[in-house]
């Protein structure tokens, strides 16, 4: 018997403000995970299914990465 496989489609956009981003821990080894380096005043926190690459100081989204 054959399991059926659900994709969720990510929801987040690039600019969208993510409020409740502090809840997340922090991505600290994201080459492990073929993410890119965080810029300046940024870090990757994972959610649900999906990297989100945000900003420490407005949660605003700069890139998302669904997870392997």
């Amino acid at each position: 018997m054959k399991k059926k496989v659900v994709v969720k489609r990510s929801h987040w956009r690039n600019g969208q403000e993510y409020s409740s981003w502090k809840r997340h821990q922090a991505v600290r080894d994201w080459h492990r995970y073929g993410l890119r380096r965080p810029g300046p005043g940024q870090e990757w926190i994972r959610v649900g299914n999906d990297y989100l690459l945000v900003s420490i100081v407005s949660g605003i989204i700069f890139g998302a990465i669904a997870a392997h």
